[in-house]
């Protein structure tokens, strides 16, 4: 088994989870909602490669500030289409440029637990998932840089 074999059942697992809840739920961080960690983890799904360096160039390289723009726009759209982006194909092949396969399960565990947790629902990932993160953790505990 691979691990980008893992990352869309991780996905598809969260979007199941998340069908009929609240999205406009508050989120960890002020001003964010969990439709806007949703937004935030699906950008792969909408953006492609030059898109993406679209959006960066216009946020002055700054990925924090893309990430916000990002976030807050796309959360705006409908609850049922953030959900499918969780479902697609292309999030679920897709491999963090410099953080691969692991990097993008390991967004996907995370984030899954940043939204499950507030609403008070069970992890929504498998135990061979998580595990994979954790010990990628013990050795990089910062993998996003």
């Amino acid at each position: 088994m691979s691990v980008q074999s893992l990352v869309g059942p991780q996905l598809r697992s969260l979007a199941d989870a998340l069908e009929g809840c609240d999205a406009d739920a508050p989120w960890l961080c002020e001003g964010w909602h969990v439709r806007h960690v949703v937004a935030h983890l699906t950008m792969a799904a909408r953006y492609d490669e030059q898109a993406f360096g679209a959006e960066l160039a216009a946020a002055g390289y700054d990925f924090g500030v893309l990430s916000e723009t990002v976030a807050h726009r796309d959360g705006a759209r409908d609850w049922p289409s953030l959900l499918a982006d969780l479902r697609s194909d292309v999030l679920a092949g897709f491999a963090m440029p410099g953080g691969g396969a692991l990097s993008a399960l390991t967004h996907a565990v995370i984030h899954g637990l940043d939204v499950t947790v507030p609403l008070g629902l069970p992890r929504t990932s498998d135990d061979t998932a998580v595990r994979l993160v954790l010990d990628a953790l013990v050795v990089d505990p910062n993998p996003f840089g």
